[in-house]
């Protein structure tokens, strides 16, 4: 069953995934990335997972572009997606290869697309310095995890926070495969994140699945790029399983929409407590008044 996944079905994603790209549609690019993933899960692949992640990532940064009134800064990212899949994925789907390379070859992807997404002055100012991402992503990083109880805050972005500045900085000066790493991860935790912060039933429901599935992950990122320093092979097996989490929460919930009742429910709850307590204050503040006189 694995081997007719690998030999048929894969390719035949791959397949429809140049046949997309080839016209800029990258709307599809992005959904056969998923479609390799949730399969991927399905048949317990963890590299085919990871290059599903790889492919979805690509082909979001050009839907960001296609409203640009420039087409010409689409055919670097069309060219270079060409390149990864037809002399890279396919001889990765041969080979079985460490996924090492196939990192390297992503971010080498993803750097040779850098100037489409900066406007011709910042192309001209800006030079690639990774040196520099990698130290501004350590900050954030410490960020997270000097501030990870904020997370249980309903209204929080954290982790989408952490990503705009990361992709800003990642644009502007380029990464380096542990930069890719770090971004991977944090991308995965927030959909994970999402997913809880989208389908709980009130505050106290929202702050208990945060403490059980989403904080012990965060400390296990810690353990990974804190305490292992982003050790290629711990990496791998902790974005397979926030990848497994994801695409299962998907089979449960499907797509969630973010004005969706659960989160309407979330705010209204959160006022029930805040006005019980204004209400014991302002008695208190009363019983003091009056005991004073």
């Amino acid at each position: 069953m694995s081997d007719d996944y690998d030999k048929v079905a894969l390719k035949q994603d791959l397949n429809l995934f140049l046949n997309s790209i080839d016209s800029n549609d990258f709307r599809t690019g992005n959904i056969i990335g998923n479609r390799i993933m949730s399969n991927a899960y399905l048949f317990e692949k963890q590299n085919y997972a990871i290059m599903g992640y790889f492919l979805k990532q690509i082909c979001i940064d050009a839907l960001s572009l296609k409203n640009r009134s420039d087409p010409d800064s689409l055919s670097p990212i069309t060219s270079a997606l060409k390149t990864f899949v037809k002399d890279k994925i396919f001889i990765q789907l041969d080979t079985q290869e460490n996924l090492h390379e196939l990192w390297k070859d992503y971010n080498n992807t993803v750097t040779k697309t850098r100037n489409s997404f900066l406007p011709p002055k910042e192309k001209e100012l800006y030079k690639v310095n990774p040196q520099f991402t990698n130290k501004a992503f350590k900050k954030i990083i410490s960020l997270l995890l000097e501030n990870r109880d904020s997370l249980k805050y309903p209204t929080n972005n954290f982790f989408k926070g952490m990503l705009n500045e990361m992709n800003r900085i990642g644009k502007i000066y380029g990464t380096s495969i542990k930069d890719q790493h770090v971004l991977a991860i944090i991308t995965m935790l927030d959909r994970v994140d999402e997913y809880v912060g989208l389908t709980v039933i009130d505050y106290e429901d929202f702050e208990s699945r945060i403490e059980k599935e989403i904080l012990p992950l965060v400390n296990s990122f810690e353990e990974v790029a804190i305490n292992k320093n982003l050790d290629e092979n711990l990496v791998n097996k902790f974005l397979w399983k926030l990848i497994s989490i994801w695409r299962f929460n998907f089979i449960k919930f499907m797509e969630v929409k973010r004005a969706g009742v659960p989160q309407i429910q979330v705010q209204e709850e959160i006022k029930k407590p805040v006005k019980k307590q204004l209400v014991e204050e302002i008695a208190k503040s009363l019983e003091d008044e009056i005991g004073g006189k």
